[in-house]
């Protein structure tokens, strides 16, 4: 993987960032659905350090892994963002 990639990866999920797992591919023990987490880095190939709520850590891979961020409680606009790459903010009504 290119480092310019990497760097990207990095700046999307930068550490202390809550992801959630909505499913992982070719795991020996998978965590399950819905599972969240906070990002403690990310390697040199490109993959998501995490420690999760259940005490596991392990791995998520962009592209193979499925998960999303998670909205911090004290942010003040919904977001949702999927690995596809898009954001969307949705404003309070």
């Amino acid at each position: 993987m290119s480092n310019k990639k990497i760097e990207m990866i990095k700046k999307m999920y930068p550490a202390g960032t809550r992801l959630c797992c909505d499913r992982m591919q070719d795991d020996p023990r998978p965590i399950e659905p819905g599972t969240c987490g906070t990002v403690v880095g990310v390697d040199d190939a490109s993959q998501v350090m995490m420690k999760l709520d259940n005490g596991r850590s392990l791995s998520l891979i962009p592209g193979l892994d499925s998960f999303h961020k998670v909205q911090p409680k004290n942010a003040r606009y919904p977001i949702d963002f999927k690995l596809s790459g898009r954001l969307t903010v949705v404003s309070p009504t």
